[in-house]
C-alpha cells in the first residue's frame, strides 16, 4: 500500500490482523526522497514528512484501533543525512527524518512501546542507486568498499532491538555504518592521496 494513503494503510493492517490477530513487531522503513531544487517549497517538505515520518503515527494508531494494543517493538528507519553528514539536495528528507526521530522519542516516553530508530550508513540497495545513481555506488565500491553497509547488517541490528535482550534501549537512534561516519572526513582523503592521486 501507499504509506501516505491512510485508507490503504488501514486496509493493509486489517488484512494482517484478520490473518494473524496480532502484531508483535513493526518495522517502519519508508523510502521517499523528493529532491530540493532551487528554492524551498512548502509542499515538498510536507510531502516528505507525509511519506517518511507520519506513516509511523498512522501505523500505530491503526494497529491500536484494530487490535486494542500497540506492537511490543517498533523500529523506524532513519538517516544520517541530517545529523552527521551533508547530502546534496537532501534537505526535505533530512528534515523529515529529524521529525521521525523526534516522534519516536516522544512516543517512547508516552506509550508502552519499545521504539527505536536505526540509522544505516550507505547501504548497498536499489534505493541508494535510485537516489544517488549507479556511478556513486561504483565509485564507493572502488575507493572505499568498507564504507558500504550490507542490508543484512541493518537487519541484524533490527532483530537485536526486537529480541528482548535490549529492552532498556528506548527512544534511541542506533547508527549502523561500519564506523565510517567518524572516519569519512578530510583526513581520510589525505591518506588516500598517495594511492589514487596521479600528478600530471
Amino acid at each position: 500500500s501507499d504509506i501516505s494513503d491512510k485508507e490503504a494503510t488501514i486496509g493493509l493492517i486489517k488484512t494482517i490482523v484478520d490473518n494473524h490477530q496480532r502484531i508483535d513487531v513493526l518495522v517502519a522503513n519508508a523510502a521517499f526522497a523528493p529532491q530540493f531544487k532551487d528554492s524551498y517549497e512548502y509542499r515538498g517538505l510536507v510531502d516528505s514528512i507525509e511519506h517518511n515520518a507520519w506513516p509511523l503515527v498512522t501505523y500505530l494508531d491503526v494497529i491500536k484501533q484494530s487490535i486494542g494494543q500497540f506492537p511490543r517493538y517498533v523500529v523506524a528507519t532513519t538517516s544520517e543525512g541530517h545529523r552527521n553528514c551533508h547530502i546534496n539536495r537532501y534537505d526535505y528528507v533530512a528534515a523529515s527524518k529529524a521529525v521521525l526521530e523526534t516522534l519516536a522519542k516522544y512516543i517512547s516516553a508516552r506509550d508502552d512501546i519499545i521504539i527505536n530508530c536505526v540509522s544505516p550508513g550507505v547501504v548497498d540497495t536499489e534505493a541508494f542507486e535510485l537516489v544517488f545513481g549507479k556511478m556513486a555506488q561504483d565509485f564507493i565500491r572502488k575507493f572505499d568498499p568498507g564504507f558500504i553497509v550490507q542490508p543484512e547488517a541493518v537487519a541484524n541490528v533490527t532483530v537485536a532491538l526486537c529480541s528482548g535482550l535490549m529492552d532498556a534501549v528506548r527512544g534511541q537512534v542506533i547508527v549502523v555504518d561500519n564506523g565510517r561516519m567518524f572516519t569519512d572526513n578530510f583526513t581520510k582523503w589525505i591518506v588516500m592521496l598517495d594511492k589514487y592521486f596521479i600528478e600530471k
